[in-house]
């Protein structure tokens, strides 16, 4: 009988107890239920907040004006807001965010001019359902979201040769490039334009006017004309020089805290590069082999038999061979209204105007045409453009012509001796035809120092060489005269090849693309780590696109695959 009223008693204070503990667990049961709400519901929001903090930042290139960007980078934020964080989203309630500042907010970073930031902030109320009982019945939640966008400065550089014609393709390439244009934001990006065959062509600096000075297309109510379309195809492949001019272009603007952007687009090898044969240093061997016919444009024979191979002195040099100004600022009279900036070396001043000059000398564009073209190699020293282009986009006159056609060439292309002993061991800016990381074999002349004129071979893989080490050079910096050597402007080159007559390994080591192919869906090429003779840089070398175009009914679409690159890294 006592037991009995024992375990009554017993349960009695278990009923007790369990029955004063609910009022704890049931309260902290519900705490853990509407915290998981609340982190649910803050989790999509902060999702949806840094999504449209990225959509405005992207969307900073759409619109006529700073302002009209402005407006509709704010619209897209809320916009992209809403699509991911719908009104009602988790039974929320009473949801703020909208176009104004207090929202969406857009500016200029106080320490870079050429940054802009975006700051997106959203509230929302979300119901609590168990904290009710501590008279809790909502949680006010705030979400924040930051993202960012460098202006862009950029130099769109378009091979115009020969072989754009052969293959039907320089009309696609303008209408690419083009729309290509038309991606980034006029008034603050910044994008300027150099074609390129033997010589090369710079039609526009880069400019905030880059719609009107170049032509773009959006779409059908957004379209303009302009040197895009001025573009005519014809001619060699001097990749070198092209490579060169469009960094100095970059360098000349000195804006460093933008993303500076080099785009090369090519179809074919290098096979062309601006030289100086004069060598103050070797005068009695110069150039000119003994047997050579070749006269200069004044018809003065250039050399006939030892010792006179060559120049003697340097006054004795031809009337082309002159200081010539290198064209833009003070030189811009003389070159006409499309600065062609041909020879020299870079502006020794970022964003000067006066006009620089390369040495006096034997200076031209050695320009050859391929063995697989069905002709005989050959070359000849073409004077550089001096202004526009000329009627129908083809040569100018050589500075050089031989007593016999076809003209001053290599060994063989018009009988067995060649009409120069050698070739300079870099072109006129600096670029080496057999660098210390040379991507093709090149024999050098007896003397250790020339590039030994054996034939075509020889030379076409200086030629290669030398745009190879120009996109080295410009990636640190190295190109640059005293006393700004070693000034480095971190430079970004992007690479589209186009149709079977480019060399894979050679585009991915310009871009420093360590990537295979993932664009053309043919995997035409690997990953440059597994290629032989492939190389790319780590950093400070920035690492940039290469996209493989298997014909020209994909070059519009390799364009725009570069522009999203280049707006995701402006971010």
């Amino acid at each position: 009988m006592a037991n009995r009223k024992h375990s009554g008693r017993q349960r009695g204070t278990a009923l007790f107890l369990g029955t004063l503990s609910l009022i704890f667990i049931v309260p902290m049961v519900g705490l853990v239920i509407d915290v998981g709400i609340l982190y649910s519901a803050k989790s999509r929001m902060q999702a949806a907040v840094d999504g449209a903090a990225l959509a405005a930042a992207r969307s900073l290139n759409v619109g006529q004006t700073t302002d009209d960007q402005a407006t509709s980078a704010k619209q897209n934020a809320v916009n992209w807001f809403y699509a991911n964080f719908p009104t009602g989203n988790w039974s929320t309630s009473n949801t703020q965010m909208d176009t104004t500042d207090t929202h969406v907010h857009v500016y200029d970073d106080p320490t870079n001019a050429n940054l802009r930031r975006v700051d997106v902030t959203a509230t929302t109320t979300v119901p609590t359902w168990f904290m009710r009982w501590f008279n809790i019945n909502s949680t006010t939640l705030t979400s924040v979201g930051n993202a960012s966008r460098r202006d862009v400065v950029m130099m769109v550089v378009l091979d115009r040769s020969y072989s754009m014609v052969q293959s039907g393709s320089c009309n696609n390439l303008k209408s690419a490039a083009k729309t290509f244009v038309g991606q980034f934001a006029a008034g603050r990006d910044r994008i300027g334009l150099a074609s390129f065959a033997g010589e090369v062509l710079v039609q526009s600096a880069p400019s905030t006017s880059f719609r009107t000075n170049l032509g773009y297309y959006v779409d059908a109510s957004h379209s303009g004309n302009g040197e895009i379309d001025n573009i005519v195809c014809d001619g060699n492949t001097n990749t070198s020089q092209a490579i060169s001019i469009a960094y100095n272009e970059l360098w000349k603007m000195n804006l460093p805290g933008a993303l500076n952007i080099l785009l090369l687009e090519t179809d074919g090898l290098p096979n062309s590069a601006t030289v100086n044969f004069w060598d103050s240093a070797n005068p009695a061997t110069g150039g000119l082999a003994n047997a050579s016919n070749c006269t200069d444009i004044n018809n003065h024979k250039m050399s006939t038999a030892a010792p006179n191979k060559g120049f003697q002195t340097a006054a004795v040099l031809p009337q082309w061979s002159t200081r010539v100004p290198f064209c833009g600022g003070a030189g811009q009279a003389a070159c006409g209204t499309n600065n062609s900036y041909l020879s020299g070396n870079p502006q020794t001043t970022p964003g000067g105007t006066g006009g620089a000059s390369y040495s006096a000398g034997i200076v031209g564009v050695v320009g050859s045409n391929d063995p697989a073209d069905g002709a005989a190699a050959f070359y000849v020293l073409q004077k550089p453009y001096t202004g526009v282009m000329p009627a129908g986009g083809g040569f100018n006159p050589p500075y050089i012509a031989a007593a016999t056609a076809p003209g001053c060439g290599f060994t063989g292309s018009h009988g067995s001796v060649a009409d120069f002993a050698w070739f300079p061991p870099t072109d006129v800016y600096g670029n080496k035809l057999k660098p210390a990381s040379a991507y093709k074999a090149v024999t050098l002349a007896g003397d250790g120092i020339h590039v030994a004129n054996t034939g075509w071979t020889n030379w076409h893989n200086g030629a290669i060489n030398a745009a190879d080490n120009a996109a080295y050079n410009a990636r640190v910096g190295a190109t640059l005269p005293a006393p700004n050597a070693g000034t480095n402007l971190s430079v970004l080159i992007d690479v589209i090849g186009l149709g079977s007559g480019i060399d894979h390994i050679l585009l991915q080591r310009i871009a420093n693309d360590p990537n295979g192919d993932n664009f053309s869906g043919t995997s035409a090429y690997s990953a440059c780590a597994s290629e032989a003779g492939c190389v790319t840089y780590g950093s400070p070398q920035q690492q940039g696109m290469y996209v493989f175009s298997t014909d020209k009914s994909d070059l519009q679409q390799a364009f725009l695959s570069i522009s999203s690159q280049i707006l995701r890294l402006s971010r």
